[in-house]
């Protein structure tokens, strides 16, 4: 190989290394994503409602609705007091269904199916992994106190 195509690709790899670099930093301080992970915790945003307009997609809602209950899952509140089943659905983004309207996400179809006697949450969130699921359990699972987890 010629020297002066080496130097090129040498010198392309450090460009790209320090644009690589560049955009971690400026990521870290500029998301547009909200941060899930605050040390080995993970926070969730509560009370949140996402209104999520859809035009390209013909199998889901044109205008879906996404929230998040006081502890930042999916479905209804829980009355930790309650003498029905409480149930939390763990998971990555098939559980989440973030772009699926409320009313249509699977965990919440289920607890449809299973009636009145039960209360499903859904705690699914995108791209965690088995690792990032049971630090959530760890947190929030002493406040809630399900009678079942399901992964």
């Amino acid at each position: 190989m010629p020297k002066g195509i080496f130097s090129k690709i040498i010198y392309l790899f450090y460009v790209l290394f320090i644009v690589e670099i560049s955009l971690e930093i400026f990521l870290r301080f500029f998301s547009a994503v909200p941060v899930r992970l605050k040390g080995n915790n993970i926070v969730l945003p509560k009370n949140q409602k996402y209104n999520l307009p859809n035009e390209k997609f013909t199998k889901i809602s044109k205008n879906a609705v996404h929230t998040k209950n006081s502890f930042g899952f999916r479905g209804e509140e829980w009355d930790l007091n309650t003498k029905s089943t409480k149930m939390l659905f763990v998971g990555g983004s098939t559980t989440e269904c973030f772009y699926i309207d409320d009313k249509k996400h699977w965990p919440y179809l289920l607890s449809q199916k299973l009636g009145h006697s039960f209360l499903v949450n859904n705690a699914g969130l995108n791209g965690h992994s088995t690792v990032g699921h049971i630090s959530l359990l760890n947190g929030y699972s002493s406040q809630l106190k399900p009678d079942y987890a399901f992964f």
